[in-house]
């Protein structure tokens, strides 16, 4: 501290470079770096540690860059003070890219559709995804993508919606995941090439009916529709004073459907649930009739269960 004052009213910029398309993020060496601000424009490569310093800099604000071949990354830019020091970590990815075309079953180009490369053995974090969107003319492309063995397709790890209304669908065109191409990554650059035909949207499949308790009276009750491979992404309803509700699901899509009700105390509420009902796909619209006879909520109670597998 005491030798501050004594410092020349410079800076300096200290880079270090690693590689984080692998594992232990290695020291890349040999990385051209360019720094550009008041100074004008100065280059270094990076030493066998990944590391590059620019000292003697002005203060002002500069930019950096990287080159390296078969690598990416984004530029920086830095803030320098008088007396002062600025230390930027790089992280640089493969240039390693999956890109393609989306289409209609007509060979329309399809917007606006969220495409997924999910790892076909997920870690203990989940599944992992990586995304992109095409753009108006049905393009898109994955950037940064790791190293590994992927799915591509639409809806991989999450339900069908309203903005997505396509069943699960793995490239080349099926439902099934062990018809699937799988996507390798190697630990190279490199661009690969997949194009996609979407299958026909799923349509609206209404389902309506009553909860009521087992005098027949009618109950006012929580509906919660659930697709069994994601239950967190349920969505949900209520039955209204005459018991009466009505929900919107796909018609592709199979379904598990619980109601739940309750009636308070004074001091307590005590819930109640019909039996779950499974929604086979391909149906016609259903009109059902959901007794509360079952102690408990269904859906707390699934959910424990699925937490102690």
């Amino acid at each position: 501290m005491r030798a501050v004052p004594q410092l020349p009213p410079t800076a300096d910029v200290r880079v270090s470079v690693s590689d984080n398309s692998s594992a232990n993020r290695r020291p890349l060496p040999k990385v051209r770096t360019t720094i550009s601000g008041p100074d004008g424009l100065r280059e270094a490569l990076t030493d066998s540690r990944g590391r590059a310093t620019f000292a003697g800099l002005p203060p002002g604000e500069y930019t950096l860059q990287w080159a390296s071949d078969g690598y990416k990354s984004e530029n920086r830019k830095v803030q320098l003070h008088a007396q002062g020091c600025a230390e930027v970590p790089v992280f640089m990815m493969l240039d390693r890219r999956v890109l393609g075309r989306v289409l209609t079953r007509a060979g329309l180009p399809a917007t606006k559709v969220t495409l997924e490369m999910v790892p076909v053995h997920p870690g203990p974090n989940g599944s992992e995804a990586e995304r992109a969107t095409s753009d108006v003319d049905g393009l898109y492309e994955f950037e940064y993508v790791r190293t590994g063995d992927f799915y591509l397709g639409v809806n991989l790890d999450r339900p069908s919606s309203p903005d997505l209304p396509y069943a699960q669908w793995y490239f080349p065109g099926t439902a099934d995941p062990a018809g699937a191409t799988i996507v390798h990554l190697p630990e190279t650059p490199g661009v690969q090439t997949f194009d996609l035909i979407l299958p026909e949207p799923q349509k609206d499949r209404i389902i309506e009916g009553v909860v009521v308790w087992p005098d027949g009276r009618p109950a006012r009750a929580g509906l919660t529709l659930e697709d069994p491979r994601w239950p967190g992404y349920a969505s949900h309803g209520g039955a209204d004073a005459e018991g009466h509700f009505l929900l919107h699901s796909f018609d592709g899509t199979l379904y598990r459907l619980h109601a739940v009700g309750g009636v308070s105390s004074i001091s307590s509420f005590d819930s109640f649930s019909a039996e779950p009902v499974e929604i086979q796909p391909n149906g016609p619209p259903l009109k059902l009739r959901l007794i509360l006879t079952r102690p408990g909520d269904s859906v707390r109670q699934e959910w424990e269960q699925r937490a102690h597998k």
